[in-house]
Order: structure tokens, then C-alpha cells, then sequence
């Protein structure tokens, strides 16, 4: 029996030490409410809920070790590269097999937001014609724009929502192509007055995820995973959306 419970404490401590030993790289961008950086902090719905996922599961990787990339960079090294995570990912049907989730984050409408003054009309991809429309570079919007049909070079094609959205509050462009709810963050936390904005064409519901590279183990994915699902049904999940959406 002793020998048993000892041989069953060295799997455990093996399996612990083996997971620690993956240790992964980690990339987001900037994309509140769910990541961003404030006073050289990392903050948003998806860090922290990412900071509970690491300390539950055992993982020895912290949220200080977070990466700040441009979102093509980091999108085509999580593809390239083993023991890469990169969040918030939205999960379409073109990604699907490229990577490895652990989620949901958060379910959201990817939409196109416009100035109301404009007028903006969209009934069909090929009303995009008529209008500059703003996109950030392999974003899961403009690959759903193009996937609708949208032509890449009727696309402003740029490396930031937030570069994009200071194009629209000074008329540079006509849409913007993002997720609603942090287009509308982000627009109010650039001053701009949102009852002078809206959604005129939904494109899709969308959930995010952490996408991580399609090597990864089902031991790291299950540990998170696991991690995740306590915390929404602990409430810590609700806790912390409320925190930045409320």
C-alpha cells in the first residue's frame, strides 16, 4: 500500500514538474477590455482571468512575462512556434484546425462601426466600395470580411484597433471592422462621444479564446481548461467581467 501511494506521488510530482518544464511563451496585444496595458501593468478580462488560470493549474508562468506584440506578428508565430499562446483569439471556422483552445473568454459581435453622420449603408460586401474601411492585418474581422467577399484591396489594412479607431474619429477612414464591445471601449476611452457611433453591419457572433500553438499537450490544455471552468463557476469569472464591462 505504502509502495503504491509513493510511486502514485512520484507520477503526480512528474507530471507537475513535466507541464512546468513547457514553459510558454505568451502574446497578446492591445485590445481592451479583455488586454492592455495601464501604469506598465497588464490588465483586462482575459489577463485576469489568465493570471487564475496559471496559479490553479501549477503553472510557474506569471502575466509579467506577457508579450505586447503586433497582432500579425504574434498571430504567425503561435502558428510557427511550440509552447506559444496568444490571446484573445476569435475562433472561426478558417482557424479552427491551426490551433489548440482553451475557453470561452467572452461571446461577442464582430461588427463595422461607423460615425452616424456618414450615413454608412451596408447591405452587401460589395458596398464596401463606397467606403474606407479599416481592419487590423490578419484580424479575425477582416478575415471574415474577406471570407464575405470583401476584396483586400478595398481594406485599410492596419497593425492596431487603436491606430485605426483615431483614423475614424478624425474622418481618415468612414468603418471600422472589430469586436463591438472593445471598439466601444476603446472609442470612449479616446474621447469620442458614442452617441455619434454605430454598429451598421454585424458580421458575425464570436467567441474568444486562447489559442494556443497545435503541438500543445492535452496535459496543459486540460490543466487550464479546468482552471477556467472553476473560475466561472466560482463566480470569479463574473466578478471580473462586471469589473471592466459594468
Amino acid at each position: 500500500m505504502k509502495k503504491t501511494m509513493f510511486l502514485l506521488i512520484l507520477i503526480s510530482l512528474a507530471s507537475i514538474s513535466f507541464l512546468s518544464a513547457q514553459s510558454l511563451r505568451i502574446m497578446t496585444e492591445e485590445n481592451a477590455p479583455f488586454n492592455f496595458t495601464s501604469d506598465s501593468s497588464y490588465k483586462g478580462i482575459a489577463v485576469d482571468l489568465l493570471e487564475i488560470m496559471l496559479k490553479d493549474s501549477g503553472r510557474s508562468e506569471t502575466i509579467n512575462e506577457i508579450k505586447i506584440l503586433p497582432w500579425a506578428r504574434s498571430y504567425q508565430e503561435v502558428q510557427d512556434k511550440p509552447n506559444t499562446l496568444l490571446f484573445s483569439m476569435g475562433r472561426t471556422e478558417s482557424r479552427e484546425d491551426l490551433f489548440k483552445w482553451v475557453g470561452p473568454i467572452y461571446s461577442l459581435q464582430i461588427g463595422l462601426i461607423a460615425k452616424k453622420d456618414k450615413n454608412v449603408k451596408i447591405g452587401t460586401m460589395s458596398d464596401l466600395k463606397k467606403y474606407s474601411t479599416g481592419t487590423v492585418r490578419d484580424g479575425a474581422p477582416e478575415q471574415l470580411l474577406l471570407k464575405a467577399g470583401a476584396k483586400e484591396g478595398d481594406l485599410d489594412r492596419g497593425s492596431s484597433l487603436d491606430a485605426n479607431l483615431k483614423k475614424l474619429i478624425a474622418g481618415r477612414i468612414d468603418i471600422v471592422a472589430f469586436n463591438v464591445p472593445a471598439a466601444l471601449y476603446n472609442l470612449k476611452k479616446l474621447g469620442a462621444d458614442l452617441s455619434n457611433y454605430e454598429v451598421v453591419y454585424v458580421l458575425k457572433d464570436l467567441d474568444l479564446y486562447y489559442a494556443f500553438h497545435s503541438s500543445t499537450s492535452a496535459a496543459i490544455l486540460n490543466s487550464l481548461q479546468k482552471a477556467l471552468d472553476k473560475a466561472k463557476q466560482s463566480g470569479k469569472y463574473d466578478s471580473i467581467v462586471a469589473e471592466y464591462l459594468n
